[in-house]
């Protein structure tokens, strides 16, 4: 999977999605179908930053009555991970 640099907080896949720094703690995932917002924290020290992939429960708004399923969860927590790795973040998974 190859990622490109939109912008300083975004960064689009070659496979169809994108991931974006959002406010000062979130990050939002958005394929071509749905899109969804996953808590973070900002941490003292190194790691820089914590994410809460565990809260990924249903999609954003229009799609919000639609739930996100292990299936989905898992691929949308892999895509997250690669493109923070690519983006330089020092973080964590929760």
């Amino acid at each position: 999977m190859t990622f490109t640099r939109i912008d300083p907080n975004t960064v689009q896949s070659n496979g169809g999605f994108t991931v974006q720094a959002v406010r000062i703690h979130d990050v939002k995932y958005s394929n071509a179908l749905h899109s969804v917002t996953i808590p973070g924290e900002i941490l003292v020290g190194d790691p820089a930053y914590v994410i809460y992939l565990s809260a990924l429960k249903r999609w954003d708004p229009p799609g919000s009555q639609t739930s996100i399923d292990p299936a989905e969860k898992k691929e949308i927590a892999d895509n997250v991970v690669q493109a923070l790795q690519f983006m330089g973040v020092r973080f964590v998974v929760e």
